[in-house]
């Protein structure tokens, strides 16, 4: 299969994939308070696993969605789309992978994002050195994924809530579409505690 070819397949699946999510969030909405919803069919044939989560902190707003299933992945983020309007969408499917990311406003993050609950910083990892990461995780945080900062390297993101103020995210410039996991692990936890963005 030449890469021209695998582009439309992946493009005509991506068509394929919004038509579908699009269905989904028209017909199966959730309370306004769910910022994540899951959606599972596991059979002896088949597994699929969706997940679509949107930022509950205000600013800045996201949108990851994560289509898990038997012979791939596909994935879909939006970020920022009064700054930066990034759109992200990255495929694996039989080990063929493909990914993009473009920018449809500025082409930077601006330092901080400031919301009706949270001030978010935005930390670039390359800028960033391993102390400074380090001190990120000092704190007796709230929350904080990956768990440990040894591991932060390994993700590419980051994501703290140091209190019921402030939020760090940490992002590679280079494979930002990373930065999704880490906004996807912190709505799962922050809609377990609800309290924190009342």
């Amino acid at each position: 299969m030449t890469g021209n070819s695998l582009k439309r397949m992946l493009s005509s699946m991506m068509m394929v994939f919004c038509a579908s999510l699009f269905c989904i969030s028209l017909f199966w909405s959730s309370p306004s308070f769910a910022y994540c919803e899951e959606y599972i069919k596991d059979s002896s044939e088949s597994y699929d696993l969706t997940t679509i989560c949107s930022s509950s902190i205000g600013k800045p707003f996201y949108r990851v969605v994560q289509h898990l299933y038997s012979d791939g992945s596909a994935q879909i983020f939006s970020f920022a789309p009064r700054s930066r309007k990034l759109l992200c969408h990255s495929y694996e499917i039989s080990g063929r992978s493909y990914e993009n990311c473009q920018n449809y406003g500025l082409n930077f993050f601006p330092k901080t994002f400031k919301g009706s609950k949270f001030t978010v910083t935005m930390v670039e990892l390359a800028a960033a050195s391993s102390q400074m990461i380090g001190e990120v995780y000092l704190d007796d945080n709230l929350f904080q994924y990956p768990e440990l900062a040894e591991f932060v390297e390994v993700d590419n993101c980051f994501a703290v809530i140091h209190n019921k103020l402030e939020i760090s995210i940490g992002y590679n410039e280079d494979m930002i579409v990373d930065m999704a996991p880490c906004l996807v692990e912190m709505e799962m936890f922050l809609a377990k505690n609800k309290e924190l963005i009342r």
